[in-house]
């Protein structure tokens, strides 16, 4: 049996929340860089359609191992705060993101 884990981002911010998944990603096999694309994630939408371009589709089987790991960096680069299902920051993720290096500024 496979557990599915989800984090939630929440912006500091804004408020906005975004859940993604842990581990390989099934939309980006599937889809490619349309899955970035459709996130608003045009960096990656644009690294990925070139880098399978160029390896002649090689990277199209790479990039679902590794693409929820970017997306969540780039989040985490954006100002968003990761919190597991109860609702508790991660601190693992959070230790590195800008927001926390103004809280310690601010307190």
């Amino acid at each position: 049996m496979f557990i599915i884990m989800y984090i939630r981002f929440k912006h500091i911010d804004s408020g906005e929340t975004k859940d993604v998944k842990m581990g390989f990603s099934w939309p980006t096999l599937f889809f490619g860089f349309l899955n970035p694309l459709f996130k608003g994630d045009i960096k990656w939408a644009i690294i990925m359609f070139v880098l399978t371009i160029a390896t002649f589709g090689v990277a199209w089987l790479f990039f679902p191992f590794v693409y929820n790991l970017f997306y969540m960096s780039s989040l985490l680069r954006k100002g968003f705060i990761a919190y597991d299902e109860n609702g508790y920051p991660i601190d693992r993720l959070n230790k590195n993101n800008k927001v926390n290096e103004v809280n310690k500024v601010t307190q």
